[in-house]
C-alpha cells in the first residue's frame, strides 16, 4: 500500500512521468479482466493529476529543495495513519477494545490535521515566512516526537510486541515505530536547515 501512495504522489510532483501501480488480483487476473475497471482506474489518477498540474508547474519552481522535501514529509504525516492503521494491526484488531481503537483514530486524525496545517504554511504566500517554516516543521516534528516519547509509558511498546513477524531488524535495531519517529524528526530537521538557508 505505502509503495502505491509513493507512485501517485510521484505522478502528482511530475506530472510528465508515468508511474506503474501494482493491484493485488488474483494470478491471471488484472485490469483488463474486470469490465468497467480500466476507465475508472484511469479517471481516477487523470483527476487528480490535472488538479495538481497548476501545483507542480507553478508552486514547485518556486519553492526550495528543503521546502519541497518538508511538503513532502508532512504529506507523509498526514496519511500515514490511514496507510499504516486501518488494518488488523490497529484500528481493526479484533483484540483491541473499543476505546483503544477510539484513541487510535484520534491519533490518526490529529497526525492528519498536523501534516495538513504544515502543508498550508508551506504553501501561503504572504505573511512571515521564517515564521511560517518554523511553525510547518514544528507541527509534523511534535507528532513524531509525541510518538517517540509514547515509549517512555509504562507497558507501552512497538507493533512488534504484538506482531513480531511485521517488523524487520537491521542488525540489533530494530524498525519499529522509534525508528520511523527517529527517521522522520532527522529528515524534517535537514529539510528546514536547507530551507532556511534559502528564506534567508
Amino acid at each position: 500500500m505505502l509503495f502505491e501512495f509513493i507512485a501517485i504522489a510521484f505522478c502528482f510532483y511530475r506530472p510528465d512521468q508515468t508511474a506503474t501501480i501494482r493491484l493485488p488480483f488474483p494470478p491471471g487476473v488484472g485490469v483488463s479482466h474486470i469490465p468497467g475497471l480500466s476507465s475508472k482506474l484511469a479517471l481516477q489518477v487523470r483527476r487528480p493529476v490535472r488538479i495538481f498540474q497548476n501545483f507542480t508547474t507553478s508552486s514547485m519552481k518556486k519553492n526550495s529543495t528543503g521546502r519541497v522535501i518538508l511538503i513532502s514529509l508532512a504529506a507523509l504525516t498526514a496519511t500515514g495513519g490511514f496507510i499504516a492503521d486501518l488494518n488488523k494491526t490497529h484500528l481493526f484488531n479484533p483484540n483491541w477494545t473499543p476505546h483503544s481503537k477510539f484513541h487510535d483514530a484520534m491519533t490518526i486524525l490529529l497526525a492528519t490535521m498536523l501534516g495538513s496545517g504544515s502543508i498550508y504554511l508551506l504553501q501561503k504566500k504572504d505573511g512571515d515566512k521564517d515564521l511560517q517554516l518554523k511553525i510547518a516543521a514544528l507541527l509534523p516534528a511534535s507528532f513524531w516526537t509525541a510518538m517517540l516519547g509514547s515509549f517512555a509509558f509504562p507497558g507501552a511498546k512497538g507493533i512488534e510486541a504484538e506482531f513480531p513477524e511485521k517488523v524487520k531488524k537491521v542488525g540489533p535495531v530494530v524498525l519499529n515505530e522509534a525508528a520511523a519517529s527517529i527517521g522522520m524528526l532527522s529528515l524534517i530537521g535537514l529539510a528546514y536547515i536547507a530551507a532556511r538557508k534559502v528564506n534567508s
